[in-house]
């Protein structure tokens, strides 16, 4: 007599997100109603938004004499990142993108000490609470309620560019009323801020190959507002200082946008701006990854 073959039971998103944030403080998101310190993010849409305010205030108080184009562009770059944080790894690892609304997706935001050397400061970091356990998958088994199934990667990679467009369009279209900043150059921050989100996810996972083909594919699709032809990523190689017959080798995302950084009382272009020659951003990286390597 043979047993039944067990079928795989898909997790919950809920059970997913609690599974990441045990893993880490940094992926403290969950599934829940906006209550108590959760905001919607549609409030970020009104035409009037003191949070709105308050939050490109913050990053204008961070940079001393970043422009209301660079406030902007910090802020969407930082929505967007911290939304990747969390999507990356539930679609990486759980083949799961989750129902992304501005009515039905609220974040809290929280200050987080940084350090390096003798440098400290603060950076604010999200949480984001999703309304309903709903997401799209492609993996096959058996589907808790909430869950829907899609035939393919391709589609699945369709339906998270569709839901961040879903998102993202409203708000960027507000910026572009309050800064002047062109919605290209706005989406282009968002790609960059996807990119960057997924090689740290996957160079975290031990996935960087699977992160960077994934977020390829996302801003390749020319279907998609987050396309363009200069973001993406540059693998940076150099001979080890000390173990002559050894080289050292880092992944970078290579940026399609600018940030504005530059704009600050102390800002520059960074070393991955569009701006900056490939040449002249090659040479950076190098001396980035020869000054700060680990053996």
């Amino acid at each position: 007599m043979t047993s039944a073959a067990r079928v795989h039971r898909v997790p919950t998103l809920a059970e997913s997100l609690g599974r990441m944030a045990a893993v880490s403080h940094h992926l403290a998101s969950e599934v829940g109603p906006a209550e108590g310190e959760w905001v919607p993010f549609s409030e970020l849409l009104q035409e009037q938004s003191p949070l709105r305010d308050r939050l490109l205030a913050q990053e204008a108080e961070r940079c001393p004499g970043l422009d209301v184009k660079g406030q902007v562009a910090f802020l969407l770059g930082g929505a967007m990142h911290y939304l990747m944080v969390v999507v990356a790894p539930l679609l990486l690892m759980g083949r799961q993108v989750p129902l992304l609304d501005p009515e039905r997706l609220a974040f809290r935001t929280r200050q987080v000490p940084w350090q390096h050397g003798k440098e400290s400061g603060t950076y604010q970091a999200i949480d984001w609470r999703f309304a309903e356990d709903a997401f799209w998958t492609d993996q096959s088994g058996d589907l808790p309620a909430g869950g829907i199934a899609v035939s393919s990667a391709e589609a699945l990679y369709a339906q998270l560019n569709a839901q961040l467009a879903t998102v993202f369009e409203p708000l960027i279209e507000r910026f572009k009323v309050i800064s002047r900043l062109s919605r290209g150059a706005q989406w282009r921050q968002a790609a960059d801020a996807l990119a960057g989100a997924f090689l740290t996810t996957g160079q975290t996972l031990h996935m960087e190959p699977a992160a960077r083909a994934v977020a390829d594919t996302l801003i390749g699709d020319s279907r998609s507002p987050l396309h363009n032809s200069k973001t993406g990523f540059v693998e940076i190689v150099v001979d080890h200082p000390a173990k002559p017959d050894q080289t050292i080798r880092q992944t970078y995302r290579a940026r399609g946008g600018c940030c504005r950084y530059y704009t600050a009382d102390s800002g520059h272009l960074c070393s991955t701006c569009v701006l900056v020659k490939p040449e002249e951003r090659d040479e950076r990286l190098r001396n980035h990854l020869l000054n700060h390597h680990h053996d």
